[in-house]
């Protein structure tokens, strides 16, 4: 697949700006320089001052045929050159001044061009593509007058020069020579320095160095235009040489953006085509480069429609690819892209339904190959022009017409000769020489015919379709001269290899034609079996009767359900026999496993069921009534089917009718374990609630084994009805209301017996019931057993996580066990496997890491939280890991002071991944799902944002949870910190913090927690901070009157005795500013007998000694 076109890097320094006040040196203004030779110079260089470079050339070479020996001939030639340099005359320039340099020096001054010549005759040598003869001519600029300002601006030339000639090192120098010498110049060409910043990115890609190439042209791309925009499309095909399409398409997409040059905007179109095309964004890659085509050249345009044209193929638009490749070709008749175009043309148009298209690839391909008969894509045209005439053969061939098929296998075979040799190819010579064959004799000719196509069927390079129809062909000719054994083989053996879906047409052959074989062959039980197999996949295909036909003759023996109950009906219709009632019993009991093997959402599954249902009951009626039956055995399993049919058509009361009859009736035969259970179960789905707990105890009992049954015994054998009967009985009870402790202890003894059979399901069962009956301690045991015995079971991980979270709720909680549980959970050792999922993992995060936290190790929680929030990114379990992990460092920051500052600053930046992760999720949108916690990232990070004095934080975080819908419960707590920032603001808003304060102690929420003991203290505070600027004694009065009644509120409604203990102190410390000093009196001495032994009581007794000292 093409790249995108690579420009060639274009050489440009902005030469008026060398060249400025060049003229004015020469003395041609002199009163000393007169006469005509003096006119036809100052012609000449007026026409070059006009930029009328022709023109100034041609009057310098006249000056030069005229004045050969004047003193400012040398002048004229080497103007002459710089003329023919600004006219784009390369070549010329380059010779005419290196001719002038040989000159001597004629007129003062003349030596001061020499640099401007070599600058030139370097600039002409690299746009004639010699690079070498640019690097010389530079150098020596560089080497004979280093002290010229020219000598620097030479640097740039020279580094493309030396890129150009292949020595990238030296031309890397060389540019960064160059922006070096104009780091400081603020007179620097901004135009140069873009291009010299291109160039220096396009070097250094050129080395390998991709990563810095991309930012000198990122820096080149935002400098001056149009050389950034040069740079930005340099970018851009940068990004994509490196496989980086997604970054290559922005870039392209951003050149666009620009609205650059025609030139460009075309790059920049084609480009970001090839570019979507590598990312299969087919759609827009054919936009981009239908939008190309419309502004390049006859040629570039017909390479966009081109590729326009395979993307909209790829994105499966045929009808536009086909325009595309048709307006490709009208766009340049002649271009070199025509037999591309063609050849994508002849592919699309090859696979087309429609015959005149298929000729129409076939013309296509003839004119690519006549174009370049010689070329790569001339023998791709070869190829698919065989692969197509061989496709028409084989469908020739399968309408039974060989003769034109042979013709267009030999048209293809003159293009490919190698085709011969190729399987598909060799498989339809194969047939075609088949169909020469007269009859299906055994004859030599016919058995040469098989063993080409065993030999095909054998080949494992050869496509699985051809092995397929090769075993095919051959099986058929095998049946056909009467070799049905190996036939049924051969016709087997393609059904086996096939699964549904991967080729029904060879897979439909297969089994029909096996099912005829084998009945032809006698083995009548390969004929079912390959007609079951048939009828159930492929029920309407038109030889679905002949298959039937086949399968009639062993439905009997085979046991195929539907071709024997018509045989049972042909055979009843002549009267009952011991055979037919033992026929129907087995159909019944085929009815019933039919039954309940239909998958859950089996289309009309309930309709299926009743039918099945209703055939087995009519199949056994007769049998179960005949109370005068000689096969007792044969009776009782009749019943059994009877009761059977009647419990999956819902009738169960008639289903226990049917099971009774076996139990009082028929106790000796086989079938009884089985009626016992099932009338206890079909008594347990009526409303006799006592007899089918009477009837499921009753067959628990007599069926329970006396010791632990093996693994697998509840699955089969003669203990299956007890496990039956067992799990009956406790599901039973556990469906009755307030019976979950009895239906707890049948759990109990079902595992007593059955300790192997099942076990993960039943003892989540069980854990369950006992956790409904409020008997954690026991549920809890139960689910331990089930981790441990059954750790694969789909539940273990849910039975792990309440585990743990028993483990946090006991008294006293058991952190540490929670911990190792939740770890299993998380990370399953090999050594303690546990099955589980990410969404169970996920819901295990916050109780890991709150049992870590309960366990002392905030260090631990830290060191865990984040792996965990990586692991579920973008998730709720992300967010509370980020929250825990905060809390977890707040406290440490307590415990360490020496790393507070850290500590909180990296609490800060998970409190806000935690709000982050919460808001991808829409949590602050969704009240209805938002967790109890969901507030507490912005609470916290107010807090923390609070002690690290970011005030404008506290009121983004405060107003981002206030715009919250509903209010989260604990809002108050951020407004409590809210408060605080306007107290501890410099200077204070006391006014803001009281209002806020306030409306936190009357928020009915907030009572009795340790937010509204805060804002309480913060209201006394705030009333005793504004004492200094009351200058009135009642003012003084009512602020001290205003605290004390907050501290008594307080004292008498705080949330825990030490904020009770602080405030009746300070109530008493505020009586005693107020003068009374018999209430503080009592004040203190409250404190002494309310909360003795604290720090408080202390302070509350030396202050009473002061005031009896007083």
């Amino acid at each position: 697949m093409p790249g995108p076109p690579v420009r060639p890097a274009v050489l440009r320094v902005v030469a008026a700006g060398l060249l400025a006040g060049s003229l004015a040196l020469g003395p041609v203004a002199s009163p000393a320089f007169a006469g005509p030779p003096a006119e036809d110079f100052r012609f000449a260089a007026g026409l070059y001052q006009k930029e009328r470079y022709a023109d100034a050339a041609r009057k310098f070479a006249d000056f030069l045929a005229e004045h050969a020996d004047h003193e400012f001939a040398k002048r004229a030639a080497l103007f002459r050159g710089f003329s023919l340099y600004e006219d784009g005359e390369m070549a010329a320039a380059r010779d005419a001044l290196r001719a002038a340099l040989t000159r001597p020096d004629d007129a003062p001054g003349d030596q001061d061009y020499a640099p401007s010549a070599l600058l030139r005759i370097g600039l002409a040598e690299t746009a004639l593509n010699d690079p070498a003869a640019a690097v010389k001519a530079l150098e020596k600029l560089r080497a004979d007058y280093p002290a010229d300002p020219l000598a620097d601006a030479a640097l740039l030339p020279l580094g493309k020069a030396r890129q150009a000639a292949g020595d990238l090192p030296a031309a890397e120098r060389a540019v960064r020579q160059y922006l070096n010498a104009t780091a400081n110049d603020a007179d620097a060409n901004p135009a140069t320095l873009t291009d010299a910043r291109r160039a220096l990115g396009n070097i250094l890609a050129e080395q390998g160095n991709a990563d810095a190439a991309a930012a000198e042209l990122r820096r080149a791309a935002a400098g001056q235009r149009p050389e950034a925009d040069e740079a930005l499309r340099d970018l851009g095909l940068l990004d994509y040489r490196r496989g980086q399409y997604r970054e290559a398409a922005d870039t392209f997409g951003e050149l666009i953006d620009r609205e650059p040059t025609r030139g460009l905007l075309t790059d920049g179109r084609i480009n970001r085509g090839f570019a979507l095309y590598r990312l299969n964004e087919d759609e827009a890659a054919a936009v981009d480069l239908r939008a190309a085509a419309d502004l390049a050249a006859p040629e570039q345009a017909q390479l966009a429609r081109l590729w326009a044209g395979r993307a909209a193929e790829r994105a499966g638009d045929r009808e536009a690819a086909a325009a595309d490749y048709q307006i490709a070709r009208s766009l340049a008749p002649e271009g070199r892209w025509v037999p591309d175009v063609l050849y994508r043309w002849g592919i699309l148009l090859a696979d087309s339904p429609k015959a005149e298209d298929r000729a129409a690839a076939l013309a296509k391909f003839e004119q690519v190959r006549a174009a370049d008969p010689q070329s790569p894509l001339a023998e791709a045209a070869a190829g698919e022009s065989a692969r197509l005439l061989i496709a028409q053969a084989t469908a020739a061939l399968r309408d039974g017409d060989p003769a034109p098929a042979r013709q267009l296998v030999a048209d293809a075979l003159k293009l490919n000769p190698a085709a011969a040799d190729e399987p598909r190819v060799a498989f339809l010579l194969t047939r075609l020489d088949e169909a020469d064959l007269k009859t299906a004799d055994d004859a030599p000719e016919r058995r040469a015919i098989e063993a080409r196509y065993a030999a095909l069927a054998a080949d494992q390079t050869a496509p699985a379709s051809v092995r397929r129809d090769s075993a095919l062909r051959r099986a058929e000719s095998l049946r056909a001269r009467g070799e049905l054994a190996d036939a049924i083989k051969g016709f087997l053996s393609v059904a086996d290899s096939l699964k549904p879906g991967e080729d029904d047409a060879a897979l439909r052959d297969a089994l029909a034609l096996a099912a005829a074989a084998a009945r032809a062959a006698g083995e009548l039980e390969t004929a079912a079996e390959a007609g079951e197999r048939f009828l159930d996949l492929f029920p309407n295909d038109p030889r679905a009767a002949d298959v039937r036909a086949a399968m009639a003759d062993a439905a009997a023996e085979a046991g195929d359900f539907d071709a024997a109950l018509a045989a049972y009906e042909a055979a009843r219709a002549a009267g009952r026999s011991p055979r037919t009632d033992r026929l129907a019993v087995r159909l019944a009991d085929r009815a019933i496993a039919e039954l309940e093997a239909l998958p859950a959402d089996a289309e009309n599954r309930s309709d299926k069921r009743t039918a099945l249902a209703t055939t087995a009951a009519d199949l056994v009626a007769p049998i179960a009534a005949d109370a005068n039956a000689t096969d007792p055995e044969l009776r009782a399993d009749a019943l059994n089917l009877l009761g059977w049919s009647n419990y999956h058509r819902d009738r169960f009361a008639e289903a226990a009718d049917a099971y009774r009859t076996v139990v009082e009736n028929l106790p000796q035969t086989e079938g009884f374990d089985e009626a016992l259970t099932q009338l206890g179960v079909s008594l347990a789905r009526t409303d006799d609630r006592d007899a089918a707990e009477t009837a499921l105890r009753t067959a628990w009992k007599q069926l329970a084994p006396a010791q632990p049954a093996p693994a697998g015994a509840e699955s089969a054998g003669p203990l299956q009805d007890a496990w039956i009967a067992g799990l009956e009985r406790a599901r039973f009870l556990r469906s009755q209301p307030d019976r979950a402790e009895d239906a707890g202890e049948a759990y109990a003894e079902l595992y007593e017996k059955f300790p192997n059979s099942r076990t993960g399901p039943l003892l989540w069962e069980w854990g369950t019931t006992l956790y409904a009956a409020e008997r954690y301690a026991d549920a809890d045991a139960v689910y331990a057993t089930l981790v441990e015995q059954a750790p694969d079971h789909a539940e273990a991980d849910k039975a792990l996580l309440i585990l743990a979270e028993s483990d946090l709720l006991a008294s006293p909680p058991r952190p540490a066990d929670a911990v190792r549980r939740l770890a299993r959970l998380l990370s399953p050792a090999n050594d303690e496997p546990i099955t589980t999922d990410d969404k169970t993992a996920e819901g295990a995060v916050e109780p890991y890491l709150t049992a870590l936290s309960a366990a002392g190790d905030p260090a631990a929680v830290v060191a865990a939280a984040g792996p965990l929030a990586e692991r579920f990114p973008d998730t709720r379990a992300a967010a509370i890991a980020r929250l825990l992990a905060a809390e977890a460092r707040v406290r440490l920051a307590v415990e360490k002071p020496d790393e507070a500052a850290d500590l909180r600053a990296a609490a800060r930046d998970d409190l806000a991944d935690a709000r982050a992760a919460l808001v991808s999720l829409n949590v602050p949108e969704q009240a209805a799902d938002r967790p109890d916690w969901a507030s507490r990232p912005w609470i916290l990070g107010a807090n923390e944002a609070f002690f690290a004095k970011d005030y404008e934080q506290v009121d983004r975080l405060v107003e981002e949870l206030e715009a919250w819908r509903p209010a989260p419960p604990d809002l108050f707590e951020a407004r409590e910190i809210h408060a605080r920032r306007f107290k501890q603001q410099a200077p204070p808003d006391f006014d803001r913090a009281e209002e806020l304060a306030a409306s936190v102690v009357n928020d009915p929420l907030a009572n009795g927690t340790a937010a509204w003991d805060r804002a309480q203290f913060l209201l006394a505070d705030l009333a005793l901070l504004r004492l200094p600027s009351a200058s009135e004694e009642a003012a003084k009065k009512a602020l001290l009157s205003k605290a004390r009644d907050v501290y008594l509120n307080l004292n008498l409604n705080g949330s825990t005795d030490a904020v009770k203990a602080l405030a009746g102190l300070k109530t008493g410390e505020m009586d005693e500013q107020l003068g009374d000093r018999e209430l503080a009196r009592k004040s203190y001495e409250e404190v002494l007998a309310d909360f003795p032994d604290t720090p408080e009581a202390k302070a509350a007794a030396e202050k009473l000694a002061a005031l009896k000292a007083d």
